[in-house]
């Protein structure tokens, strides 16, 4: 399907907003980061008392059934890191209620968006936990309700490219 905008094709399944790290951690020189954060692929402690999980913030695409996924990092507290941590390779884990969270990184395009309150959701399988965002006066918010267009998904992709 061509853009209705630009009138070039943004094949969905290809596109993805990554974040390496949160952004308190991303800003860290290297012999800071050494010292004061312990980190994996999918899990991150600064200080031992800041606790972040990768996860996926769904937004729906107009006119397709995948939604555009971009993949950031939410901070939540010992707690839910605990528990998130000691679910994350059992098959049932989708059962697990939501946990309150909150952005780490802030997202191009939604000023504002770094510390926006969110419902973490662990999900089955081995699919990342995804976030879905409380109200607020956020775009992104906006965005997560109503869905973007196959342009919008190809903007946030391409800021990083």
């Amino acid at each position: 399907m061509l853009c209705a905008q630009c009138g070039k094709e943004h094949p969905v399944s290809e596109m993805e907003l990554t974040f390496r790290r949160p952004d308190v951690v991303a800003a860290l020189d290297r012999r800071e980061l050494e010292a004061r954060v312990q980190e994996n692929r999918n899990f991150c402690v600064m200080d031992g008392e800041r606790f972040f999980v990768r996860v996926l913030l769904p937004l729906p695409v107009q006119g397709h059934e995948q939604s555009y996924c971009i993949g950031l990092w939410a901070e939540v507290d010992r707690p839910a890191f605990d528990r998130i941590y000691d679910l994350w390779e059992t098959p049932d884990r989708g059962d697990e209620p939501p946990m309150n969270a909150r952005l780490a990184n802030e997202v191009p395009f939604a000023e504002g968006s770094l510390g926006m309150n969110a419902d973490l959701q662990m999900m089955g399988g081995d699919s990342r936990p995804c976030v879905y965002l409380r109200p607020s006066q956020n775009p992104l918010y906006g965005e997560q309700q109503s869905g973007i267009s196959t342009h919008r998904a190809y903007e946030y992709t391409s800021y990083f490219a």
